[in-house]
């Protein structure tokens, strides 16, 4: 009869089992420690700023779900075997053993099925609650199992090899070491009670006491090992944080910053010096020293790193950071600039300090790059003269480049004037009955007699990636001209261009993007040997709202760049009138190998 109803409880129970619980395991036993923040910790309601209380509370929670997991099919098993016990002997005692497994199904089936939620004060209740199962385990094992000594110490060996793992998963050292304590003097308690005082021996008493240290030993070095790394991962992550912010704040305020490693090895990305260098190289894990121009320049900026990282570990105060002019070149393209520099020590974790420097672009001294296919004769003159110009020395003073770099970053709205230095008239078409006489229209006239200065150029407000395109283009189109321009020489017609962008006036790292871009011959009628001169007119520009490039306020909005512009406020006007660019022949008559020299004459 017993057989018949156990049989009946052992299907059932696997059945029920099976149906609520199956699914639950199957899925977490796939993606077992997979993901850990998939769990739910913490109570969204509550506000808290210890964030290694919450690290620890998910790492908890994820233990004791993930060996719920496991333990629930056991507690089923231990359960159906205490039951059987319990109808061969049926006493109160077996009936309380039985009913433990099952408290403790019961416990897994709510945390393997999500109904019960793992906060800090639920993992709280657990912990004390396992605690206390150990603690009745002991109790009950010491009064019914052992009929022996060597039979009881084997027991309180496993007790407290579960009580270790038990501690391990709630990672709460606090109440788990003093458990142990309790465990061990009542397990000796027990033993005294059940065989007398003549069986303490000195080896029962060194066996407690060699568990007892390792229990508290492996419980507070892990849980003081987990505390430590997560503190590491946080401060880790604290300075990634600072840098990203600080390095943005710094792309708004000059031309962008730079980490280097303690060997001057380019770390992060290099997106500043792609633009300072008008390149498209990756130079991650190339030495910045080898970008600097000048012999001299090198031995000083290195000085500078050093002198840098060891006064800044000694100042008590805050100071400017320390400064250097130098020149930094990359195939053949020349750019001037001011380094600021500040050392990071421990950054990432690491023993040797990093650095950080700050590049304000000299716009002044800065060299336009030669084209490909030939100059007009002044311009070559100015790059003879641009190539025996000596490089800016980097031995100025420290004050007197931080001033220059500071005037340079401080006001903005100068470099508007500073790139046109070559200007000599200006005309513009005053609206008279407005109240701040509205200028409508504006026309500039730049003298190129300077040999030693570059002159404004097309280059300078064309997009780094589209000058090459947009160079080709207006080559193609004067060469035709020049061979008669499909075969109407007296009147060659324009051509629509691509939309492009065009960098603003004093704020090189802003884009404006026109809709409509024309090409047509400025001077029609030439006389024999007269160059030829191109009007590039650009019209339908992107308006968008945007704040002032620099913290100072007192340069005008600029547009950011977008790679999607919405429609602009203009309507989109009618090319029919235009040449189509498709359309257009280049020269075919020119040698492979030839190219021009000089300007574009119409012979």
């Amino acid at each position: 009869m017993y057989a018949l109803v156990y049989s009946a409880i052992v299907v059932v129970s696997f059945s029920a089992h099976l149906h609520f619980l199956g699914e639950h395991i199957w899925r977490a036993l796939t993606r077992a420690y997979q993901s850990l923040p998939e769990t739910q910790v913490e109570d969204p309601k509550a506000k808290t700023d210890d964030r290694l209380s919450h690290r620890l509370a998910t790492i908890r929670a994820f233990n004791f779900k993930a060996v719920c997991n496991f333990t629930v099919n056991i507690n089923l098993g231990l359960f159906l075997v205490m039951t059987w016990r319990f109808f061969q002997e049926s006493t109160i005692i077996n009936l309380a053993v039985s009913l433990m497994p099952l408290i403790e199904y019961v416990v897994c089936c709510s945390v393997v099925s999500g109904s019960m939620r793992l906060t800090s004060r639920t993992l709280m209740c657990a912990s004390s609650f396992q605690c206390g199962l150990i603690h009745i385990y002991a109790v009950m094992a010491s009064l019914l199992s052992p009929t022996s000594a060597t039979e009881h110490i084997m027991t309180f060996s496993m007790l407290s090899t579960t009580h270790i793992v038990a501690g391990l998963i709630f990672l709460n050292a606090r109440m788990w070491i003093p458990s142990a304590v309790l465990l061990c003097m009542s397990d000796l308690a027990m033993f005294m009670h059940k065989f007398g005082r003549v069986e303490i021996s000195m080896l029962l008493c060194s066996s407690h006491v060699t568990q007892l240290v390792v229990c508290c030993v492996i419980l507070a070095a892990v849980e003081l090992g987990v505390c430590t790394h997560l503190q590491s991962e946080m401060d880790k992550d604290d300075d990634k944080t600072l840098m990203a912010g600080f390095q943005k704040i710094l792309k708004g305020l000059c031309e962008g910053s730079l980490i280097l490693d303690s060997r001057c090895l380019v770390r992060g990305s290099p997106s500043c010096l792609q633009r300072l260098l008008s390149t498209k190289k990756n130079f991650e894990d190339v030495s910045f020293i080898s970008l600097i121009a000048c012999p001299e320049s090198k031995e000083q900026f290195g000085t500078l790193v050093r002198t840098g990282a060891s006064s800044q570990a000694n100042d008590t105060e805050a100071s400017l950071p320390a400064c250097l002019r130098v020149v930094l070149s990359e195939g053949g393209q020349e750019v001037p600039v001011d380094i600021f520099h500040a050392a990071l020590p421990g950054l990432f974790g690491a023993d040797e300090p990093h650095h950080i420097l700050a590049f304000v672009e000299d716009t002044a001294g800065r060299e336009a790059a030669q084209a490909m296919h030939g100059f007009p004769e002044w311009q070559s003159n100015v790059r003879r003269s641009l190539n025996r110009r000596p490089v800016p020395s980097a031995s100025s003073s420290s004050s007197q480049s931080r001033s220059e770099a500071a005037s340079t970053a401080g006001a903005r709205s100068n470099e508007v004037l500073e790139v046109m230095q070559e200007l000599a008239e200006a005309t513009f078409l005053i609206d008279p009955g407005s109240a701040s006489m509205d200028l409508l229209e504006a026309h500039l006239r730049f003298n190129r007699g300077h040999h030693l200065r570059q002159p404004p150029s097309l280059r300078m407000l064309s997009k780094i990636n589209q000058w090459d395109t947009l160079q080709s283009l207006l080559r193609t189109y004067a060469l035709s001209v020049h061979q008669g321009g499909q075969g109407v020489p007296d009147l060659p017609l324009p051509i629509a261009l691509p939309a492009m962008q065009v960098r603003v006036p004093g704020a090189p790292r802003k884009l404006l993007k026109a809709k409509h871009v024309r090409l047509s011959l400025a001077n029609r009628s030439r006389e024999l040997g007269q160059p030829i001169y191109l009007y590039l007119h650009l019209k339908g520009f992107i308006k968008k709202h945007a704040r002032p490039s620099y913290i100072t306020g007192i340069q005008g909005d600029a547009v950011e760049e977008e790679p999607d512009d919405g429609p602009g406020e203009d309507a989109d006007e009618p090319v029919a009138e235009y040449q189509s660019l498709g359309s257009f022949v280049p020269p075919q008559n020119l040698p492979e190998d030839g190219y021009l020299e000089g300007p574009i004459f119409n012979l």
